[in-house]
């Protein structure tokens, strides 16, 4: 799991919405609706990932996914996210957030330290933020509850497109896009 499965969907709480594989609902004063998500790229002879999300109860998500990687990860791989908005889902997205190229291990050092590992250790196999390189290996997180409040505070209203990347080198090994709505 680490910086990858945490960072390529989670590098904000605003990311892991990326992994989403069904259009989900949330109520409450701002409604957030997960329009689409999708796996442009995977590179499945060094790795597999399976992510989904579903709407647990008013607020909350239910996040569960599986890393498989059949090399080992390290510094040398990137994390990049890039997050636009527009007033619609026909208008040219603009830039609003960027994440980029940084090295697998220096976001487990950092983010996934900081602010992740202590969260999701109890619901996977997660790695320690000092456990880098990452071993070829199957990481899991089985039903991660997911607090979209504060997702919702960050957003103002609009559409949102995420796209996460992991590279190794100039090769993209993989990349999910998600489309979102905030009213």
């Amino acid at each position: 799991m680490g910086a990858i499965f945490c960072l390529t969907p989670q590098v904000l709480a605003l990311s892991i919405v990326l992994l989403v594989t069904n259009p989900a609902k949330i109520g409450a004063s701002k409604k957030l609706t997960i329009r689409n998500l999708e796996k442009f790229n995977e590179d499945s002879d060094e790795l597999h990932s399976h992510l989904r999300i579903a709407e647990d109860e008013e607020n909350w998500l239910k996040v569960s996914g599986q890393l498989k990687t059949h090399v080992e990860i390290d510094n040398h791989w990137k994390i990049s996210v890039k997050v636009l908005k527009a007033a619609s889902p026909d208008d040219d997205f603009q830039e609003v957030l960027k994440l980029s190229k940084l090295g697998v291990c220096d976001a487990m050092k950092t983010y996934y330290k900081d602010f992740f590992y202590e969260r999701i250790k109890k619901y996977s196999n997660a790695p320690k933020p000092e456990d880098c390189p990452l071993p070829e290996k199957d990481y899991h997180l089985d039903d991660f509850p997911l607090d979209v409040k504060i997702i919702k505070k960050l957003l103002t209203p609009g559409y949102y497109q995420i796209i996460a990347k992991l590279r190794k080198g100039d090769d993209v090994k993989l990349e999910y896009r998600a489309e979102l709505e905030m009213e």
